[in-house]
């Protein structure tokens, strides 16, 4: 599906590399496109890891601030090589973690067991926004 080739045609190489450029930016859209009219708000917890000092802090703060999908950010947790937030999201998680898979800032990492009951202290009981997402920093 995603392995199609086309073939465009034109009247000049600009004409040619512009309509890739028109089908590529398509392509994309439908892929990475968020319905937010229909999705509504979410809440997740994000921990990430590898924030060891103010400028890897920074990076992630300015980073996760800058992502399309993120409504406002709650600080909840510093510690010495780690951060947690409260991020209440424009869609679901799912669109977060998308969004963020296209950066080459953060990188997906498996939750232990420990983390599990760090991170509960921070979802809100009873509620069905208990998303929680884990990264580290990529240096």
């Amino acid at each position: 599906k995603n392995n199609e080739r086309k073939i465009f045609e034109g009247d000049s190489d600009l004409a040619v590399i512009g309509a890739g450029i028109d089908m590529s930016a398509d392509v994309l859209a439908a892929n990475f496109a968020q319905v937010l009219a229909d999705a509504g708000f979410g809440n997740l917890i994000i921990r990430v890891d590898n924030v060891t000092n103010l400028e890897t802090y920074a990076r992630v703060q300015g980073y996760l601030a800058s992502l399309t999908l993120v409504e406002r950010m709650e600080l909840l947790r510093v510690l010495p090589s780690y951060v947690i937030y409260r991020v209440v999201t424009q869609g679901d998680s799912a669109g977060v973690a998308k969004a963020i898979a296209l950066g080459n800032v953060l990188v997906p990492q498996q939750m232990a067991a420990a983390d599990i009951d760090i991170l509960s202290d921070f979802t809100a009981r009873g509620s069905k926004d208990n998303t929680v997402q884990v990264y580290r920093l990529f240096k």
